[in-house]
């Protein structure tokens, strides 16, 4: 391995300077490493050792050009100690010499440093000298990279620090520096993309996070952002769905990804609903979507508020539903209700519920409850149906009089026959004939129905 370090105190000699940073490496003295420091001054020797000074010249201040000019021009530069005449080199001269150059620690003070690409110098020094001591010829290009990533990192740090300090603007350069002498690496350009999202700059920010996630197609942190920002964006919709989906099952912020996949979810089963032409294997396909969001966004349930659980509950109650799973289905639309006593939906939906399991007593209190928040006419319906089977036939007539008038949208068939049954069980065979007429014509079918007609109905 190549022997490098830099050196920074005056010496009467250029012999007397290589023979004390020998002793110092060999000392590992923390305090006298502390005083070794790189310099952009190491720049000059390039120059008059590669030839490259006029190049050099026009990239006065441009230091990027300065470093690619450098790496274009030099491979495998070195200086072997034994062809070296230390006395050629004037006393005023500082000799740079190093074992294990890119590794070197030493105290970087980023607010007294020059700010260099390639190297950080004290402003003070002057006219460094790089000198190899080792026996073996000097890579500079794997010294660079290596100095490069540690380097690198520096700015990494550096950048983080100031983001904590809400010093974005500051960060950004950082982080170009850190990419500049580390390119590819998914941490800078996700942290790049936190500043733009803080800047509300989104656009930035999701060709950040698409960056992050080109270099590494793994790297869920980047998805989720991603799809945090996307999720509201016509633009970025789907890719948000598709990467909160890639969170969700790569158990990354698995929970919040599925609590907002179950909205999203929500909506994209509601439009298909609405279309005419949607297949049962196409809706069953955004209920198992749903399914699954809404089962893994509760897995930690006591990370959300009431109003998130009362909605999450409330849409694996549906799902259960669309299965035909009722009992699963009213213990959750119970909790539901847990969350949020003032859920008309749940309350209406467990109304329907307990009419289908024969407790109308309960159905006729939930649909009570669910048409004292909300005057919705289908909640008079399960309330008029509950009080017929109940015995309370005039009650049942009053609410399926008070539904039939709110619009010709509400009459079906099936009402049509339950307020007949209660017009019969009055014994008033002239309305219940008229109601099972009309249900009839509504494409009614039952049976006895039809046969009662026959007998009771001219």
């Amino acid at each position: 391995m190549s022997a490098w370090t830099l050196a920074q105190k005056p010496v009467k000699s250029s012999k007397d300077l290589a023979n004390r940073f020998i002793g110092i490496l060999q000392s590992g003295s923390a305090q006298n490493l502390k005083s070794i420091s790189p310099s952009l001054e190491v720049f000059k020797l390039f120059a008059s050792s590669s030839g490259t000074q006029e190049a050099l010249d026009e990239q006065y201040n441009y230091a990027e050009g300065k470093l690619k000019t450098i790496l274009d021009n030099i491979q495998g530069f070195a200086l072997d100690a034994k062809k070296l005449q230390f006395k050629s080199l004037k006393e005023s001269k500082i000799l740079v010499v190093s074992q294990n150059y890119y590794a070197l620690q030493v105290i970087v003070n980023y607010q007294t440093t020059t700010d260099t690409l390639i190297l950080e110098a004290f402003k003070d020094k002057k006219n460094w000298y790089l000198v190899d001591i080792s026996n073996e010829d000097a890579d500079f290009n794997s010294i660079y990279q290596k100095h490069a990533q540690y380097t690198a990192k520096q700015y990494y740090d550096l950048a983080i620090t100031q983001i904590n300090e809400e010093k974005y603007d500051d960060a950004l350069k950082n982080l170009g520096k850190s990419d500049f002498l580390s390119p590819k690496n998914k941490e800078v350009f996700y942290q790049k993309g936190l500043i733009y999202k803080k800047k509300n700059d989104k656009f930035k920010a999701q060709e950040m996070f698409r960056t992050a996630i080109f270099i590494n197609s793994e790297f869920a942190p980047a998805y989720f952002e991603s799809a945090l920002l996307g999720m509201d964006d016509e633009e970025y919709y789907y890719e948000a769905i598709s990467n909160f989906e890639y969170c969700m099952n790569n158990d990354y912020q698995s929970h919040i990804a599925a609590k907002h996949l179950v909205k999203i979810h929500r909506k994209e089963l509601d439009k298909a609903e609405e279309q005419e032409y949607n297949t049962e294997e196409n809706l069953k396909y955004y209920y198992d979507k749903l399914s699954q969001a809404t089962n893994k966004a509760l897995e930690k349930e006591e990370e959300l508020n009431n109003e998130e659980k009362a909605f999450i509950y409330y849409q694996k109650a549906l799902c259960m539903m669309m299965e035909d799973k009722h009992k699963e289905a009213q213990k959750d639309f119970e909790k539901v209700i847990s969350f949020d006593s003032k859920n008309h939906k749940a309350l209406y939906e467990l109304s329907w519920l307990e009419n289908e399991f024969g407790n109308f007593k309960k159905s006729l209190e939930y649909a009570q409850k669910a048409y004292d928040l909300e005057k919705d006419p289908e909640y008079l319906a399960e309330m008029a149906f509950a009080k017929k089977n109940l015995g309370d036939y005039k009650g049942a007539i009053e609410h399926y009089n008070t539904l039939f008038s709110l619009g010709e949208q509400h009459p079906t068939a099936k009402k049509y026959q339950n307020r007949g049954d209660c017009y019969k069980a009055l014994k008033n065979n002239k309305m219940a004939c008229a109601d099972y007429k009309k249900a009839i014509e509504l494409g009614g079918e039952d049976k006895a129905m039809q046969d009662w007609m026959k007998k009771n109905c001219k």
